[in-house]
């Protein structure tokens, strides 16, 4: 049998089922392998000519409106509304390219692009995205395409798209009208956009745990902020004003708000919405 002589490998860490980690050594026969050589671009760097129509796609002024903020208190833009100007500016003539596969190193993916478009390099930056093997809500996919979207956000940032971000009297001025603060289940200060979650109405007194049965106990954190974000989903769809659905919100709750209401309005959720149109002379003909 002949003997592989200086065959390159590539130590990979792979997630199995289960959320094991395990580090696995592949031969260079691996079904992707970027052997992308960008030196034969470089002199390209700093030559992308734009017209006045690109220059007013990528650097209009950022919409507060479509600003989110973490419950940390950082604001930012989905990663759709970068690519969106990049396709406005150039059509389909923009492109990442990866530097090979993504990293998986201390619960974080890193992974590498470049910049290109219409033949020219534009730049290049790392993405990372935090990734627990055990958190069963995001897969390993998942993490690898959240660190693309924060590589395609510090590209575009490094272009000078949506600097108002960093400017802190942008800041200053978007959490003064667009964000609150509260304090969450642990007793910690969190942020989050207002109208996220309808404010909260006095609560009549508690009966002891155990002596609440399903139908007193109010309904959880949790419960509210699901049935709130599947009501907001709806509102653009149907031109609900911001007092409907409220009104539907409450309606959801229960009178009095009582967990297990919440419960069945979320699991029959599109039956309860068509009933609220149909009473609100909402549904479309």
């Amino acid at each position: 049998m002949e003997e592989k002589k200086n065959v390159p490998v590539q130590r990979n860490t792979e997630v199995t089922e289960g959320g094991k980690v395990e580090n696995m050594v592949v031969e260079n026969k691996v079904p992707f392998r970027n052997t992308f050589d960008v030196s034969g671009l470089l002199h390209t760097a700093g030559q992308l000519k734009l017209t006045e129509q690109q220059r007013k796609a990528l650097f209009a002024s950022v919409d507060p409106e479509r600003v989110e903020i973490r419950p940390d208190g950082l604001i930012y833009l989905p990663w759709t509304e970068y690519a969106s100007r990049l396709t406005k500016a150039f059509g389909l003539g923009w492109a990442l390219i990866p530097q090979g596969m993504p990293t998986f190193k201390a619960n974080f993916i890193y992974w590498g692009f470049w910049l290109v478009i219409g033949g020219h390099y534009c730049g290049f930056a790392i993405g990372e995205q935090e990734y627990i093997p055990s958190n069963r809500r995001m897969t390993y996919g998942d993490a690898c395409e959240g660190a693309k979207s924060n590589a395609l956000m510090r590209l575009c940032k490094g272009l000078g798209i949506s600097l108002e971000l960093w400017t802190p009297s942008f800041i200053r001025k978007w959490m003064a009208k667009y964000a609150e603060s509260y304090i969450n289940e642990k007793g910690e200060k969190r942020w989050r956009k207002k109208g996220d979650v309808p404010a909260e109405e006095p609560m009549p007194e508690q009966q002891p745990e155990e002596q609440q049965t399903e139908e007193a106990k109010p309904p959880s954190a949790a419960t509210k902020r699901k049935l709130w974000a599947m009501i907001r989903r709806r509102m653009k769809e149907y031109e609900m004003t911001e007092d409907e659905a409220k009104a539907f919100y409450k309606e959801c709750l229960g009178d009095p708000p009582s967990q297990k209401v919440a419960s069945s309005a979320i699991e029959d959720f599109n039956i309860a919405f068509s009933l609220f149109l149909e009473k609100n002379s909402k549904l479309p003909e």
